[in-house]
């Protein structure tokens, strides 16, 4: 039976695939539900689908992210993972990288993807 722990290091991988390995895309697109959706800290852009997703991540150079904390949370065949992090790219803001995962069959998929920015007051 998976625990919290197997769905971190599900979520590590997610994480990991922005750093484009070589096949990410490919793999990203495994890791997903069909009805995948992610959501940006920017209220303006529209939620994305995996391909939109795999579009901006190759659109930009790969991003230097620093995991300060993850919690995940499971209850039958529902898991939620939350990761705060900081990406250099970005400034010094913190994100909070919420995935939503399910058990399809056996296969732990991400659901939802929404990434909330902290911003820093600058001295």
């Amino acid at each position: 039976m998976i625990g919290v722990e197997d769905l971190v290091k599900i979520d590590r991988h997610m994480t990991a695939l922005m750093s484009k390995p070589s096949g990410w895309g490919d793999d990203l697109r495994l890791a997903v539900s069909s009805g995948f959706i992610r959501r940006s800290w920017d209220a303006q852009a529209a939620p994305q689908s995996v391909g939109d997703v795999i579009d901006e991540i190759d659109a930009m150079p790969a991003p230097d992210i620093h995991v300060t904390g993850e919690h995940a949370w499971r209850s039958g065949a529902l898991g939620v993972v939350t990761t705060t992090c900081t990406w250099l790219q970005i400034g010094a803001d913190d994100v909070q990288v919420i995935r939503v995962y399910t058990n399809h069959s056996g296969q732990w998929l991400c659901e939802y993807w929404q990434e909330s920015r902290y911003h820093r007051p600058r001295a």
